[in-house]
């Protein structure tokens, strides 16, 4: 380790690739060494250690990126690295990508002064012409350099960390991290040393004071992800440290105070849990000062278009290849799906289209190939025969109409709603 910290302090490196296991230190101690040496240089740390404490501890003590041997291969590992390198020689006034309906407002918000929300690419990516969305980016425009807590809500893969992210990139504390942690995938006994930090001997393990997440958000923004999944024992210590700004360590007795603006998210029916008993109200309303509320993927088809373009051009810039042209009718059966997994499950077929098709056209064949397309035919259920044929053909004459559903609907000889519930259904 005393070499290459050397190496890193008398030399200039675009990247370091680190693997934890060293001979002389701690791996964890080695990022940390790093960061303080050079803080601008990114740190890509590969371990054959798939444990998530360790991935936890990397990332906060200022690692880019967790990757796990055996489960990474080359082509991976060659973009995450170029990725890094990328987002360090972004110009400095750019906000930092860590991690990552109709809103009732309050008659007045305290808005600091405002920041340049133009360069937040996370607003940008919120992409959608439906006038959900459209209330969602302003609604972000508004809040975003507030103080304010936030509570998103939606289906998952709707994009909740996203809206999380363009929050953090329009406030003034988009020149501190935001931090990210999912409260339903550590065990319970792990994560209030995650959330509060610990001191050491405080449990077997603990070899060292630990910082918690809370503490390091810095000035910066903590996304608790998936709240509804925060066990009943530590609802009460997040509802205190809310409301004292400041968290009790693991094995402490004295309150560390911490000054990070809290954004959390939720797929769950909060006040259903509430009534159940599974959930405190009191937290509750301290977390929903402001909800944002992102509709499912099927409710606001008209959407669907435009952030198939955005996530084609993401992926195939991943891929280093030119984004496709889209046959019409091809956008057509992807307007048309349910969408059950949202815009995560469109990118990830999206993701397995650009893997196994080659040309510069999707046609209707390819989305048929990778097992899309609609239903099958070869039924004998009178009510599933006609629906098929039904959604055939309005495929077909949406093909016919460059995918203009105001004149797919006139050809057909229906209304637009009625057209959008069909492809819906």
């Amino acid at each position: 380790m005393r070499n290459a910290l050397q190496c890193v302090q008398e030399n200039s490196y675009d990247v370091v690739l680190l693997d934890l296991t060293l001979p002389d230190s701690s791996g964890l101690e080695t990022v940390t060494s790093i960061r303080h040496s050079a803080p601008d240089l990114p740190i890509v740390v590969l371990s054959g250690m798939d444990r998530e404490d360790l991935a936890l501890g990397a990332l906060k003590e200022g690692a880019q990126d967790y990757l796990i041997k055996g489960q990474v291969n080359g082509q991976a590992l060659a973009r995450t690295i170029l990725f890094a390198i990328e987002r360090a020689h972004k110009p400095r006034s750019a906000p930092p990508q860590s991690v990552v309906s109709e809103v009732a407002l309050p008659a007045k918000l305290d808005v600091p002064e405002a920041v340049n929300q133009a360069e937040a690419p996370a607003l940008k990516a919120l992409a959608g012409r439906s006038r959900a969305l459209t209330d969602i980016r302003q609604i972000i425009k508004r809040i975003g350099p507030a103080e304010s807590t936030v509570l998103i809500t939606g289906e998952t893969g709707t994009g909740k960390e996203l809206v999380a992210q363009a929050l953090h990139e329009t406030s003034p504390r988009n020149k501190f991290p935001l931090v990210a942690v999912n409260c339903g995938s550590i065990p319970e006994t792990l994560l209030e040393s995650v959330l509060f930090g610990h001191n050491k001997g405080s449990f077997t393990g603990a070899d060292r004071d630990k910082r918690g997440l809370f503490e390091a958000a810095k000035e910066g923004t903590l996304f608790l992800d998936e709240i509804g999944e925060l066990p009943a024992s530590l609802q009460p210590k997040i509802l205190r440290a809310l409301e004292r700004r400041e968290v009790l360590p693991v094995g402490s007795t004295s309150p560390v105070q911490f000054d990070a603006r809290i954004v959390a998210a939720t797929n769950r029916n909060l006040p259903a849990m509430i009534e159940k008993g599974q959930f405190r109200s009191d937290l509750y309303y301290r977390l929903n000062v402001i909800e944002i509320h992102i509709p499912a993927l099927r409710e606001r088809p008209e959407d669907i278009s435009e952030i198939v373009d955005v996530l084609l051009r993401r992926l195939c810039g991943k891929m280093q290849r030119p984004v496709p042209t889209l046959q019409p009718a091809v956008r057509a059966m992807l307007e048309a799906l349910p969408w059950p997994g949202n815009v995560r499950e469109m990118s990830n077929i999206l993701e397995r289209l650009m893997l196994l098709t080659d040309g510069d056209v999707v046609k209707e064949s390819d989305l048929r190939n990778i097992g899309i397309g609609i239903p099958s035919k070869d039924t004998d259920d009178l009510k599933l025969a006609r629906h098929s044929f039904e959604r055939e053909h309005i495929l077909r004459v949406l093909g016919k109409c460059g995918g203009n559903k105001e004149r797919a609907a006139k050809a057909l000889g229906i209304d637009l709603s009625s057209l959008y519930r069909k492809l819906s259904d």
